[in-house]
């Protein structure tokens, strides 16, 4: 009985498989259409297009894509900074560079010696005095030593020295008078100026700091036509050149960064 009834139950679910193949036999599936590209012509179109664009000429100066800064001077007056060279250090200007001596004089005769003046201008801006007597070493700095050899005349005021001169170790003879004074050329002194903050920066040497733009600069070097500075801030080097005319103005600008 329980066989009987399960192959009851079971007759509904086989004759319904057996309708399904029976009608996949007779009525096969539609085959799936065929694949249909993407039309992107249109893209293709737009791409080529930008590939064989003309690249857009300006002049050489024009302010379409570099807009012109103007900036307040210290006095009111506006002023137009175009370019990298006209703000901050690229546009401090030289106005006159000045050698700076060694100067030894033949003051005075005194008790059997002499004194004489020695201004040494890189660091002193008033002359000293220094008594000197034959072959006594007189300091004139550290490393500069000079010593009386020989006196030519009555040893008086109207003699002559025969100098010896020791240089930071370059040694050579010279003769000093009151008439014929020695001065050798030791270095240099710059006046520059700031046009933007109407500043000026006159009679500095080297180790002097000038403070314009919002940076400090240190005067490293000085040279005859040539000044090299060091910002503070990120120890950049920077040297301004240029050949100063008769008049005290620059001739020749030109700006030089140093890495």
């Amino acid at each position: 009985m329980l066989i009987l009834g399960a192959a009851a139950a079971y007759l509904p679910f086989a004759l319904a498989k057996e309708k399904e193949d029976l009608n996949m036999a007779t009525h096969p599936a539609t085959p799936p259409k065929q694949y249909q590209p993407i039309d992107l012509s249109t893209q293709q179109l737009a791409i080529a297009q930008l590939q064989q664009g003309k690249s857009v000429v300006f002049p050489e100066r024009h302010n379409l894509f570099n807009p012109v800064v103007w900036k307040q001077k210290a006095d009111g007056s506006l002023v137009k900074i175009d370019g990298d060279d006209k703000e901050g250090i690229g546009a401090t200007k030289i106005v006159e560079i000045r050698p700076l001596y060694l100067n030894v004089t033949l003051d005075r005769a005194a008790g059997g010696g002499f004194y004489l003046g020695v201004l040494k201008e890189t660091v002193q801006k008033r002359k000293t005095q220094k008594y000197a007597t034959v072959g006594n070493k007189v300091e004139l700095s550290k490393t500069e030593i000079l010593t009386i050899r020989e006196v030519k005349g009555a040893g008086d005021d109207s003699s002559d020295l025969v100098v010896e001169l020791d240089l930071n170790g370059a040694k050579e003879t010279v003769t000093i008078s009151q008439k014929t004074p020695f001065k050798r050329a030791e270095g240099f002194a710059a006046d520059l100026k700031y046009d933007l903050e109407n500043k000026s920066f006159s009679d500095k040497r080297v180790g002097d700091v000038l403070s314009f733009a919002n940076e400090n600069y240190k005067i490293i070097d000085i040279k005859q036509n040539e000044v090299t500075v060091q910002a503070l801030s990120n120890y950049k080097k920077t040297t301004i050149s240029g050949m100063p005319c008769h008049n005290g103005l620059l001739c020749d600008f030109k700006l030089f960064l140093i890495p």
